[in-house]
């Protein structure tokens, strides 16, 4: 009667395993999106503010500067508190 169990754990196993991926693949396309809106709306953004577009790629240096800043902090504290309890952060 261990069979059965053990075949209930596996499909667990593999449920898990795929929601899981879902989770880092929803992250990772957010990253992507968030990455691409702010170039997309420079000229959007610039027209608002009065000023030129090629003005506006501050916010592109910015946003990169950020990503280079809490990419390796988020690292650090997944290293420290946990990568699932940071991710849930």
């Amino acid at each position: 009667m261990t069979a059965i169990p053990e075949i209930a754990t596996l499909s667990e196993t593999a449920t898990h395993a795929r929601r899981v991926a879902l989770i880092v693949a929803i992250a990772f396309f957010m990253q992507l999106l968030d990455s691409t809106i702010i170039s997309t709306s420079l000229p959007q953004m610039g027209a608002s503010f009065g000023v030129s577009p090629v003005a506006m790629s501050i916010g592109i240096t910015v946003y990169m500067l950020t990503m280079a800043v809490f990419v390796p902090l988020s690292g650090w504290l997944a290293d420290r508190f946990g990568a699932r309890n940071i991710f849930l952060l």
